[in-house]
């Protein structure tokens, strides 16, 4: 799916022709091994049993609700959100796609729950109401699936997730994640 979506922007009559992409095809590889490999389905963790998707600074806690998603001694304690963080900040892209499995669905900014989105209300009303357009447009064609933002779509909080940092720390203006 999310292959599609870059071959449908990238061939669309032209309309792209000076975007440039940067893609890190497999960031958590040993847990994609172990997938692969022992059939471990949906392994949210890393070689060091650290969820590299709550090992964010955009409102990253401590709190481990389970071992799939533990978010590590701190953000960007793991090799792998780091390297990420420091390629998408030199980067400084426009648009950040994040694709997981998980659920099928496609999310916007922001993930960490209803009581600290209250301070980023012009963001959550006005760019929120965009970036749904956009999942609602894609939607059809790409997923047939929930849209909008994590917590209120499937009732699911992440903290010190990659799609809030692209979001509020590198202000991206278009920042989503798609679950497959």
């Amino acid at each position: 799916m999310s292959m599609n979506l870059i071959h449908e922007a990238c061939t669309d009559h032209g309309a792209m022709p000076d975007v440039w992409f940067q893609i890190f095809p497999l960031v958590g590889k040993e847990s994609h091994d172990k997938v692969v490999t022992d059939g471990e389905y949906c392994l949210r963790t890393n070689q060091r049993g650290v969820d590299l998707n709550r090992n964010w600074d955009e409102s990253w806690n401590a709190e481990v609700s389970s071992a799939e998603t533990n978010p590590g001694p701190g953000a960007f304690s793991e090799w792998e959100t780091e390297l990420v963080r420091r390629e998408i900040s030199k980067f400084n892209p426009i648009t950040f796609l994040s694709v997981h499995s998980g659920v099928k669905a496609m999310f916007r900014p922001y993930s960490h729950g209803p009581d600290e989105s209250q301070d980023l209300a012009p963001f959550t009303f006005t760019e929120g109401t965009r970036l749904q357009r956009i999942l609602t447009t894609m939607n059809p064609q790409f997923c047939d699936c929930s849209t909008g933002q994590a917590f209120n779509t499937v009732g699911y909080i992440a903290k010190g997730t990659s799609l809030d940092f692209a979001a509020r720390e590198l202000k991206v203006p278009y920042a989503f994640v798609v679950e497959v």
